[in-house]
Parts: structure tokens; sequence; C-alpha cells
């Protein structure tokens, strides 16, 4: 439960990054505290006005629908996902950790 603690585990986690997107109160301040710039990201809703939130996305994603979840991220984010192979690599951890995500 050491929020600077998981900061630094994150930042172990990935490339070297120089911004943070997030929504979250906390995550902004604990990334702010370690010199990150942090923004907020849009936020994307349906035409009832839905908000799409993470867990959302990643449940379509994970549940390979594919023509639902580009519709609940911009453009740019559904290219990005594809170009890595993020949608294939969460579609794998689940397997490994059904109920996780």
């Amino acid at each position: 439960n050491n929020h600077a603690i998981w900061v630094k585990y994150i930042i172990s986690l990935l490339p070297k990054f120089d911004i943070v997107y997030t929504q979250n109160p906390l995550t902004k301040i604990l990334f702010e505290k370690e010199k990150f710039k942090v923004a907020a990201q849009e936020i994307y809703t349906n035409e009832y006005g839905k908000i799409y939130s993470g867990t959302d996305v990643r449940n379509e994603i994970s549940n390979r629908h594919e023509d639902v979840w580009k519709n609940m991220v911009s453009a740019d984010t559904y290219k990005f996902i594809k170009m890595i192979g993020g949608d294939e690599r969460l579609i794998n951890l689940t397997s490994l950790t059904p109920g996780y995500f």
C-alpha cells in the first residue's frame, strides 16, 4: 500500500515515458511528485452519454469485441494498441488470470 513504491514499480515496467494520462486524482499527485507531466485523457461516451472506463475497454478487448472497443477509444489510441499488439497481449493475460480484468 505504499504509493511511492507503486509509482517506481510502474516506471520499472514501462519504456521511458514523459507524460502520464489519467483521470485519477491520486495517480496525478503521485506522478507529479515524481516530476512527470500529467494530463487528463479525453472522456469518451456512447450515444446515450455513458462514460467509458478503462475497465470497460479492457473487458471488450479481452472478450474479443474489437468492433465494440475500437469505438470506445480515439482513433489514435486504437491504432497504437493495435501497433504494439496490446489487444493480443491483454487477451493472453486475461486467459492466464481469469476475472482479473
